[in-house]
């Protein structure tokens, strides 16, 4: 990332320079590398990783649910599941480090394509961090990563001389880890469509070898365990009328010059698409690819990550004309002091980027929010001799259950309408939030136990019947209900025969007690808690209200702090506890100052809960409570 003159050759440092300038290029864009999402697809990759390894072959059925069990379903994503897996037997943090690659050659593609297109390391650096940051939220543990590093791979060669060897065998690969593939088969037919224009607007020769590496490329995805039949992948995704629709992921963008939200920097990476279009050579392959992946992007939020990767090189190029600018006005010339001064820069401002970054211990864990899961109900069901069959479960856990209690079939998870039938996806949503004839619709599925978060609509409504459903297990996260008890359903075991002591036998004794209004004994059990798992981000907030309900604001400050060292990147989790708290306390001027800290800018945020704070900052009047 260094300064210099319009030549390319005087922009482009000797290799030592370049080394320097592409270490802090790239690890200035891992600095986003860990979003602070719910990584839900992992675990359900893993179950079918795992179900490849044990059983020698790939699923052709779902054996996971008991909505859709028998139901035609393959994972097409396998050889990633079973790569995946393999990593997981062999210590779970490996994954992640792995991911953590992933993400390192994906951006360090980038960077070569914006470095190639706009002949400055300065603006490279920029624009791939830009991007970097515009597709943070996106980067979760799963093999979508792969179709945008193949994505990048595709764009780099792109005008190579041999690269039409590289497509087929790249693309056959491809189709074996993710349904992305018939993204890069458009990249291909683009780029050789164009291509073919213009050479019959110069009367020159068309550019067969591009049609024949497409056209091989496309024969090679046939290599899979489906064939040709692969081709069909993205239709059985989400449509619209499809109550999976309603996923935050498949949700058009919301529009919004915030550089903190998701929809912000995708704006102003847009601006600088067009910047780069008009102020650089006319190549109508980038623009059209960029326009592409843009209205992909709106009327999808999950393909924000794709058009940041492929808008990359424009953005570049408008920047490095900008910068050009800037060196004629001030009359700088490029030297190599300069040089090394600007990629010294570069790395001091990439390391800066990393304050607040926390990667140990437990990188899996913080990568995918771990501690969102309810690891305590989940052991109770796998520890128990006779665990239900018609679970009732929420969405978002669907894979864990596949992972970690692998003999209780689920309700649904987040394979959605590549499994699903419409009609399961609305009965869910129907009883999730308790409306629309929802007991019996519990009925008609014979639901047999509940596992929902624990202050959700159904969990509220089963508590509140006559006669009540039985509480197993209960902690801030989730709750496990059974059926009333009569002579057909079995008794319960307590929590504390079937899980062993640590974190979560703790989390769930220090929740009990709290509710019951036993504050110290619920403090020691909590303490022992967050002693026993220093990332259970629940433990901290319970601490909050224990302190809120003794009228000790020091101590809720104190937790406050203890949370974000712990753990910086659930900023988000902590300041909400943190705001219960205080309005438990009826301190309102720090429960105004914790709900301004919220940020409201991911994209898998549901827009109720963005409008819900939105109304209660706009609602909330410190001058009447004083």
């Amino acid at each position: 990332m260094t300064p210099g003159s319009t030549s390319h050759a005087s922009r482009t440092p000797p290799s030592a320079r370049a080394a320097l300038a592409s270490l802090a290029i790239t690890l200035g864009a891992l600095s986003w590398s860990q979003p602070n999402v719910d990584g839900a697809d992992l675990w359900w990759h893993l179950a079918a990783g795992r179900s490849i390894a044990q059983q020698g072959e790939i699923p052709r059925t779902d054996s996971f649910s008991h909505t859709a069990a028998g139901r035609a379903w393959s994972s097409h994503s396998w050889l990633w599941d079973r790569a995946c897996w393999a990593a997981y037997d062999a210590h779970p943090d490996l994954v992640a480090w792995l991911n953590l690659a992933l993400v390192g050659a994906l951006f360090a593609l980038t960077a070569r394509n914006a470095l190639r297109a706009s002949g400055s390391w300065l603006a490279a650096g920029i624009a791939t961090w830009a991007s970097a940051a515009c597709c943070h939220w996106f980067l979760d543990v799963r093999p979508h990563l792969l179709t945008l590093l193949f994505s990048a791979l595709l764009l780099a060669s792109l005008g190579a001389r041999r690269a039409v060897w590289l497509w087929p065998p790249l693309l056959a690969l491809w189709a074996n880890l993710h349904g992305g593939f018939a993204f890069g088969l458009g990249v291909l037919g683009l780029h050789a469509l164009l291509q073919s224009e213009r050479a019959l607007r110069r009367g020159e020769r068309l550019p067969r070898s591009l049609w024949v590496g497409t056209i091989a490329a496309a024969l090679a995805v046939g290599l899979n365990p489906w064939g040709f039949a692969i081709y069909a992948i993205p239709f059985e995704h989400v449509y619209h009328g499809s109550p999976f629709s309603e996923l935050n992921e498949w949700r058009p963008l919301v529009w919004s010059l915030d550089p903190s939200s998701y929809a912000g920097r995708f704006a102003w990476l847009l601006a600088a698409t067009v910047l780069g279009a008009a102020l650089g050579p006319r190549q109508r392959f980038p623009l059209a690819l960029a326009c592409i992946t843009a209205a992909m992007a709106i009327s999808a939020r999950r393909f924000v990550p794709l058009f940041a990767i492929c808008a990359a090189p424009l953005v570049a190029v408008g920047l490095a004309a900008l910068i050009d600018t800037a060196w004629r006005r001030l009359r700088l010339r490029g030297t190599p002091q300069l040089s090394w001064a600007g990629s010294g820069a570069a790395l001091c401002a990439a390391l800066a980027l990393w304050v607040g970054v926390d990667f140990l211990p437990r990188p899996l864990q913080r990568w995918t929010s771990g501690e969102s899961y309810p690891s305590g109900a989940v052991a109770y069901l796998a520890a128990m001799p006779d665990p239900p069959q018609r679970l009732l479960n929420y969405y978002n856990w669907g894979g864990y259950l596949m992972l970690h209690a692998p003999r209780v079939p689920v309700f649904i998870d987040t394979r959605a309408s590549t499994l699903y039938a419409d009609e399961i996806a609305a009965d869910y949503f129907a009883m999730l939030d308790a409306e629309g004839g929802w007991a019996q619709k519990l009925e008609a599925y014979a639901v047999d136990a509940v596992l929902v978060p624990t202050h959700s609509r159904i969990a509220v409504a089963l508590r509140a019947r006559q006669p009540a459903w039985r509480v197993a297990h209960v902690d801030p996260r989730s709750t496990l209900l059974f059926p009333p008890a009569s002579g057909e359903h079995r008794a319960l075991a307590p929590p504390s025969s079937l899980l062993p002591e640590g974190a979560d036998l703790a989390l769930s004794r220090g929740f009990r007690l709290r509710q019951r209004g036993e504050l110290d004994a619920a403090k020691r059990a909590l303490l022992a808690a967050q002693r026993a798992d220093p990332l259970q981000i629940f433990a901290y907030g319970e601490l909050m209200f224990v302190a809120a309900l003794q009228r000790d604001a020091a101590g809720i400050e104190h937790w406050i702090d203890a949370a974000l060292r712990a753990y910086p990147r659930r900023a988000n989790p902590i300041w909400s506890f943190a705001e219960q708290a205080w309005g438990a306390l009826g301190r309102c001027e720090e429960r105004r100052a914790a709900l301004q800290r919220i940020r409201l800018g991911s994209p898998f945020l549901a827009d109720s809960v963005r409008d819900e704070v939105r109304a209660e900052l706009r609602d909330l009047d410190c001058a009447d409570v004083r």
